[in-house]
């Protein structure tokens, strides 16, 4: 298992996935990798591979996908050049 941490970035001018009521990971899967937080190491994806993330959340534009930590609330993004 590999813990990869994602790369935070300032708000972005594309749509953001937050969560309001837990603080959980966003994604749980079966793969070998865990993606945390780039500011406070939070787990935002748990046992994933990025091709499990890329294929539940297409970003046409081949930006990579951001999430807001439910921790600290920085601006996480999960992209193919993270890790």
């Amino acid at each position: 298992m590999v813990d990869i941490k994602c790369r935070i970035i300032e708000k972005p001018p594309r749509p953001v996935i937050n969560q309001t009521t837990t603080k959980v990971a966003y994604f749980n899967g079966n793969g070998p990798d865990s993606y945390l937080c780039g500011n406070c190491n939070f787990i935002l994806a748990k046992n994933v591979t990025l091709d499990q993330i890329q294929m539940k959340f297409r970003t046409p534009d081949g930006l990579g996908l951001v999430v807001t930590c439910p921790e600290c609330k920085s601006y996480n993004e999960l992209g193919p050049d993270v890790g």
